[in-house]
């Protein structure tokens, strides 16, 4: 009896289907988060229908109607864990001060080892284990994750798996409703966290000694040891970046060249970490029996994955190995595409929410086009050698060999370009030509590091060793930096984010294009107008000049002109640190990577705070700052000093009373391309605050600006 095709598929790609039913049961939940678990079940009733229609009755049941009950089991628990853990305490508030416990579980702390490394991000994640609002209450019992922002100066190092005592205020993590705007909220939410907590002051309470921390000191150890052989200091956070994925070190300046020149996936562990790792490694274990080999392999890349942190892309570049080796050592053969679909499922069943992830998306699509590509990829190298086929002389087995591996090298490069050209666009509105070759000169010199790096572990206990392979990973890192750093500068495009439909039927049509054996003309035709669609749409040359006033939460609002014609922008105010990232990711969709003019109306906090951190991450001319700044205007002295260390010019001004200010009134005269527009904002008895934006006395708009909770945007084209 013939199966039909589909039945078929689904006993051959059990896994394709079971990731399928996973998402069909997910999809509300990953829409919107505060929807209630009772009605995830009939949302997922059309998609069984359809499943038990085209795959049958026990297909059906067991490769998508289970796993789709075992995800919902998942977010059942997550949302019984965070109603009765810590949100239950703060009830929803948007800010609250508190003090808490907290157990750091952060993979990127290095607790001071080594001591050139900037020992902590920004945000730092953590498990609150006990919670009180003031120091007179009684501690309580809670669990949740949230995000700590450490105070700038700490008298300890913390490191993984520590325990601290801090005294701050929590902040609700909300959705910054600016075009383009980094969404911190989803990234927040993948890893379960809703809140950040924001420390005034900090204390050690335990130190960890757990075979984690153990294995992260040794991390230091390594990274100490190699530090010392470093000329360039650039050399040395770079090696941090590459070798195990903690990025703190890096300054914006670089993180933008990589970002920028499409190599950032060079600094993030993930399969290629992974890959060059096992790479390196097995030409030590040649010696070993074939069988013995290929177990003995999986130890220390297992234990190298761990010490990354394990992120989505590591586990799922372990998953993949694993998988393949233990059939290798037993001479069996499994399908690829079947091994990357389990090792989806695996992450979706711990973590319903890894699909919003950025990272996910891009690993996942990338393997999962790279081995669509593998016959097309083969047929290509074929076609190459036709030409000697029938030659009596032929060629060298070395000179097959570099024909053979060049071809698949660019191949496989523009193949997991463009297929996380498509990602990109929808979430960084980043359009990189220069990433494919940027990406072939990084990665020789990239494999050597870790061949140095691999030898350097394995003989860590020489002395010396250390010291002489960080002298010869530094040329090494110096020139992954320049690459990045010659393709970086001009070889991009920061364009409006694009629609996800548009990058869904790109995607369809590059797989077409991978796997149909006729027509590839109409194909590639296709794929030619839609790259065109990506780009010549969205470019900021048919942007027009705007003004974006950002207003809610209690706080003056905050108000960003832009004019992508001249490449041209002023922002005014910062409020807080959300709203600085929020402010740098819009303009770069606006195609400005240069502020004419930062300004405050005020060095209150509610004016500032998000100063320093957006003087980090975006370039600005001209800070301009109230005189004199009170005694207590922290954040405006912070913006000050973080202004000098930068070489940035800034100007004080005091063309506003202290009456005016009392009465929230401010008159803002532009000028540049802005010239004789005229914004005032006052308060209103009522409430709000009034917004009226002149031309040259002439009202353009007028209206009232409510300071609720809720965040809000006015846009207006001038």
């Amino acid at each position: 009896m013939r199966i039909p095709p589909l039945r078929q598929y689904a006993s051959g790609y059990p896994c394709f289907v079971a990731s399928a039913g996973i998402l069909n049961a997910s999809l509300l939940w990953l829409l919107n988060a505060e929807a209630p678990v009772s009605s995830l079940f009939p949302a997922m009733v059309p998609g069984v229908l359809a499943a038990w229609f085209l795959f049958g009755t026990r297909e059906a049941l067991i490769r998508f109607v289970l796993p789709s009950f075992l995800v919902c089991a998942s977010i059942l628990f997550l949302s019984v864990e965070r109603e009765q853990g810590m949100e239950a305490f703060l009830c929803g508030r948007a800010c609250t001060g508190a003090q808490i416990e907290a157990e750091l579980n952060d993979p990127s702390l290095c607790g001071g080892s080594p001591g050139w490394l900037k020992n902590a991000p920004s945000n730092i994640s953590g498990n609150v284990r006990r919670f009180r609002y003031t120091a007179d209450d009684t501690w309580k019992e809670t669990s949740g994750k949230v995000f700590l922002r450490l105070p700038q100066k700490v008298k300890f190092s913390p490191g993984y798996g520590d325990t601290l005592r801090l005294t701050g205020f929590f902040r609700r993590i909300e959705v910054l409703p600016l075009p383009g705007a980094f969404d911190y909220e989803s990234y927040a939410r993948v890893r379960g966290i809703r809140y950040t907590f924001v420390a005034d002051s900090a204390e050690l309470v335990r130190k960890d000694a757990s075979p984690m921390r153990r294995l992260y000191d040794f991390r230091g150890f390594l990274l100490d040891g190699f530090g010392k052989g470093m000329v360039h200091e650039e050399s040395r956070a770079m090696s941090s970046a590459l070798l195990f994925g903690m990025k703190q070190g890096i300054d914006a300046q670089t993180r933008d060249d990589f970002l920028r020149s499409g190599t950032i996936h060079v600094l993030s562990v993930s399969g290629l970490h992974v890959g060059l790792f096992f790479s390196v490694l097995i030409l030590f274990l040649r010696f070993f029996p074939f069988t013995i080999r290929w177990f003995l392999v999986l130890i220390p890349v297992f234990v190298y994955a761990v010490s990354t942190g394990m992120q989505g892309p590591a586990f799922r570049a372990f998953v993949m190995f694993a998988v393949w080796c233990i059939l290798r050592a037993f001479l069996l053969r499994t399908n690829a595409l079947n091994t990357i679909a389990f090792a989806a499922v695996l992450l979706m069943l711990w973590n319903p929410a890894v699909p919003l992830d950025i990272g996910f998306q891009f690993s996942f699509l990338c393997v999962l086009f790279l081995l669509l590509s593998s016959d097309f990829i083969s047929g290509l190298r074929l076609a190459m050698m036709t030409k000697w086929k029938y030659s009596l002389n032929g060629i060298s087995r070395i000179r097959r060999w570099l024909i053979g591996f060049v071809s698949m090298s660019i191949v496989a490069s523009l193949v997991a370009y463009l297929s996380s050209f498509a990602i990109s666009m929808v979430h960084q509105g980043l359009f990189s030509p220069c990433a494919v070759p940027a990406y072939l000169l990084m990665s020789p010199f990239a494999w050597l590091c870790f061949a140095v790096f691999v030898f350097g572990v394995l003989f860590c206990w020489i002395p010396g060793v250390l010291w002489l392979c960080g002298f010869l990973m530094d040329p090494l890192l110096y020139v992954i930096k320049a690459i990045s750093r010659l393709f970086g500068e001009d070889g991009y495009v920061y364009t409006a984010r694009s629609p996800w439909w548009l990058a869904l039927l790109f995607l369809i049509l590059l797989g077409l294009l991978l796997t149909v054996k006729r027509r590839k003309w109409f194909v590639s035709c296709g794929i030619a107008l839609m790259f065109l669609m990506f780009v010549s749409l969205m470019l900021p040359m048919f942007m027009t000049a705007e003004l974006l006033v950002v207003s809610g939460g209690g706080t003056r609002p905050m108000l960003i002109l832009t004019d992508p014609a001249t490449s041209r922008a002023v922002v005014i105010n910062l409020p807080d640190y959300e709203s600085a990232r929020g402010a740098a990711s819009y303009l770069r969709t606006r195609g400005i990577m240069q502020v004419d003019e930062l300004f405050f109306e005020a060095s209150r906090k509610e004016n500032c705070e998000g100063a320093e951190s957006f003087l980090r991450m975006q370039d600005v001319r001209v800070l301009v700052v109230p005189v004199p700044p009170r005694a207590n205007a922290v954040y405006a002295r912070r913006a000050l000093e973080t202004a000098a260390e930068q070489g940035i010019l800034y100007t004080r001004f005091s063309g506003l009373t202290d009456a005016e200010l009392d009465e929230g009134f401010s008159r803002f005269l532009c000028g540049g391309p802005w010239k004789g527009i005229e914004v005032v904002l006052r308060n209103r008895p009522e409430g709000g605050i009034g917004i009226e934006v002149l031309k040259f006395g002439r009202l353009l708009h007028s209206g009232i600006l409510p300071l609720s909770a809720e965040k809000r945007i006015t846009l207006l084209s001038l």
